[in-house]
């Protein structure tokens, strides 16, 4: 991996703003059913097998993930279809979220998901939190990878890379210690997982080199980075790690096929899956659900179809990873193409 004997470069968090908490538990159901503003709540919903072909199903799945299972907006009372269809759910890819923490205990990761390294250091090198997620940031993310309900790869194991905290920022000589640590994690794991993936929400204010090499030297061992594309409505080729083209880079959209209004765009960005209002574990408590928007969400279901493709075929390298999404996934259902980009929206089947 690179050095990383350089002087240290602001990262833009990127935080996505716009995260409604509502806390859905069965007590209040009815009174948060009544409420205008919500435009739909539900219970947890039920993942079965379809007999003889190794698909499951999730009936009445958030809206996210029913886009996920449906090429074409078919009916316009409930455009995608009643359900997310998915394959193998990621079983025996382990998958690292390089964020805030993960409350691990939430009932949407069913024992999945643990505590890796924690990096919450302040500007003194002192360890100010631990690895619990104080911000809320990590643990949604998270739960659209991997959550039993929310997420796209529901036996997935998730591990947290905590590098932020109240008052801590991300920089990019930590984001590559972050992937120098995470890749000797997979080179000595002996946990019997069969592919590995990093998913990360954060971005540079600018192109950095040193992130950019570090990113590719990471893809250079096989290993898999999916990243936001940032949600400052620029091109995202002006950022960092997006701009090495070592990743898998993901703008967001709406349930109306439009986009997020201030999703990154650009030649840089590979592909666009929901990130407007979607549903995501809380970390108030272990059954809250938050309302959340932003890239930060979008680029997470895409690290869960990574993990659905190499359950089935582990040894995929990043090139040929991203070759079989974009072949899955749905081309000109976008209601336009922003500049310089691509009209693809991702799928989770072919």
């Amino acid at each position: 991996m690179p050095s990383v004997k350089f002087i240290q470069e602001a990262v833009n968090l990127f935080n996505d703003g716009n995260e409604i908490t509502q806390i859905f538990n069965e007590s209040k159901m009815r009174e948060i059913k009544k409420r205008d503003s919500l435009f739909n709540v539900s219970k947890n919903s039920t993942t079965f097998e379809d007999s003889g072909n190794g698909i499951y199903y999730q009936r009445y799945a958030p809206w996210a993930l029913s886009r996920l299972s449906s090429p074409i907006l078919k009916n316009p009372i409930y455009p995608y279809g009643e359900g997310y269809k998915f394959k193998n759910g990621g079983k025996g890819v382990v998958i690292y979220v390089i964020d805030s923490g993960i409350n691990i205990d939430h009932r949407e990761f069913e024992g999945r998901a643990s505590f890796g390294p924690n990096k919450a250091f302040d500007s003194k090198g002192n360890l100010v939190e631990d690895g619990y997620d104080y911000i809320g940031h990590g643990t949604a993310a998270a739960s659209m990878v991997g959550g039993a309900t929310f997420g796209v790869a529901k036996k997935a194991k998730i591990i947290s890379y905590k590098v932020i905290g109240r008052g801590i920022r991300f920089t990019t000589d930590r984001a590559v210690k972050a992937l120098s640590e995470i890749a000797e994690l997979i080179n000595n794991a002996d946990d019997g997982r069969i592919a590995s993936i990093v998913t990360c929400s954060y971005l540079s204010f600018k192109r950095s080199p040193l992130w950019d090499s570090a990113v590719s030297a990471f893809a250079n061992l096989g290993y898999i980075y999916v990243v936001s594309a940032g949600n400052n409505n620029s091109n995202a080729c002006d950022k960092s790690p997006i701009s090495s083209l070592s990743t898998i880079s993901v703008g967001s959209t709406d349930s109306s096929d439009g986009y997020q209004s201030t999703t990154n765009f650009g030649k840089c960005v590979d592909l666009y899956a929901p990130g407007v209002n979607v549903y995501a574990a809380s970390r108030l408590n272990n059954y809250g659900t938050v309302l959340s928007t932003g890239t930060s969400y979008s680029a997470p279901l895409v690290a869960g179809i990574c993990a659905l493709i190499l359950g089935d075929e582990p040894y995929l390298n990043i090139t040929q990873l991203k070759s079989k999404i974009l072949s899955i996934s749905a081309k000109g259902v976008l209601k336009y193409t922003l500049k310089n980009s691509v009209n693809i929206l991702a799928q989770a089947l072919s």
